[in-house]
């Protein structure tokens, strides 16, 4: 089977969308399909063969040599004509070479135009929905603009799709209510398991600020959120309460509400036990996790949060540290508080802070929380397990 997975996000290694798609792409080849993902742009040089699975991208040599100096802002025009090739691009592959199944991952308008040809074609679409509220990376009217497309684009995707993906159930109850006899797989987190419970710290051990004190990580986006500034007053109100512990966090802000941890961690007087690794390759992920006496997750209670369901959710319980994440979405669905995970209320500094306390001065507690997550990771979560759920699907309907 000849599957083409198109998706509208860049394609640098540390983030968590592109470390979905690859995962997926990843798990489906090894399951035998025959896999091509095709992104708009990307940190790499040129279309390339991942061995299970290929690649390909409208690359253009400026905007690569942005995506790996880490600009935070591309210009406008260079956005909108790197998109239009690549949707041209896709187009004239689904004419020349159709494949079995067109697969689009979280459809924005040009992607729309695409799935919109495939089923012209004949071609079987199914659509990936992971999150159905654009993200807004500046405010300029034309961002404001490609938005409100955007989310036309998603409203649109259930009416042509052959089926749907929905990564948690607030997005099944959403897709059934605009096409009720629409198939529908939920696929929550893809974690490549083995992965990430195979981290080697060693190389993260000179970022800890204060030796011998409980780690705190946090990896992911710095936007208001994802809580990060919950997480640093939790942190200073243990520190005020006599107990130290090093904060590491490594993510982006590109969005406009993104956090400033390193400025919030020095107001709050614990910059001497703070360390912000900004943006980390996708590849030394796992080794900073196990580097972790706690994982956090501090979400908060946004609508945001509660329609998706976090990727990091899956590789932090893969990792088997213990984790502390907000009580949002479908957390609940697949783990037992208490027992695979400790949840608390977003946005409650002191419940928040309670939580870590608990994990760093009960290690066996911590141990026993860690191993019953990854558990859970490995039954819910595997990426292996979950792309021969997607095959079944497809052949399915």
């Amino acid at each position: 089977m000849r599957i083409l997975i198109v998706a509208g996000i860049e394609f640098p290694k540390g983030r968590a969308p592109a470390r979905r798609v690859a995962t997926l792409a990843q798990a489906l080849a090894a399951a035998g399909a025959d896999v091509t993902v095709s992104v708009p742009y990307s940190s790499i040089d040129s279309s390339v063969d991942r061995g299970s699975y290929r690649i390909e991208q409208a690359y253009i040599a400026k905007l690569g040599q942005s995506l790996r100096r880490g600009a935070a802002r591309i210009p406008i025009w260079l956005h909108l004509f790197t998109r239009s090739k690549w949707t041209l691009g896709i187009i004239w592959k689904l004419v020349a070479r159709p494949p079995d199944v067109f697969y689009a991952y979280q459809p924005w308008i040009d992607s729309l135009v695409a799935v919109a040809v495939a089923r012209i074609l004949g071609i079987r679409v199914y659509t990936e929905i992971v999150d159905l509220y654009p993200p807004g990376l500046t405010s300029t009217p034309l961002i404001r603009i490609a938005v409100y497309l955007d989310s036309l684009a998603i409203a649109t995707a259930p009416r042509l799709s052959s089926g749907l993906l929905a990564i948690s159930s607030r997005i099944e109850d959403w897709a059934r209510s605009i096409r009720p006899s629409l198939p529908i797989l939920r696929l929550p987190i893809l974690v490549d398991v083995a992965t990430f419970s195979g981290g080697d710290p060693r190389g993260f051990q000179g970022v800890v600020r204060i030796p011998g004190a409980p780690v705190i990580v946090y990896t992911g986006s710095f936007a208001k959120s994802q809580g990060l500034g919950i997480l640093l007053e939790a942190v200073a109100l243990l520190r005020r309460s006599g107990i130290i512990a090093n904060l590491i966090v490594a993510g982006s802000s590109g969005t406009v509400d993104a956090e400033v941890p390193d400025e919030l961690a020095s107001v709050l007087g614990i910059d001497d036990c703070f360390q912000n690794l900004g943006l980390v390759d996708g590849d030394r992920i796992p080794d900073l996790q196990s580097l972790a006496t706690v994982l956090v997750m501090p979400k908060l209670d946004l609508p945001v949060n509660q329609v998706g369901l976090s990727t990091k959710l899956g590789e932090y319980l893969a990792s088997g540290r213990p984790v502390i994440a907000s009580d949002v979405s479908d957390v609940r669905l697949y783990l037992m508080n208490n027992r695979d995970i400790i949840l608390c209320k977003p946005g409650d500094v002191d419940e928040l802070a309670e939580a870590i306390q608990r994990m760093i001065s009960n290690p066996c507690l911590a141990k026993e929380v860690g191993q019953a997550g990854r558990s859970m990771a490995l039954a819910h979560f595997d990426s292996n397990v979950n792309a021969l759920r997607v095959l079944e699907f497809i052949a399915s309907c």
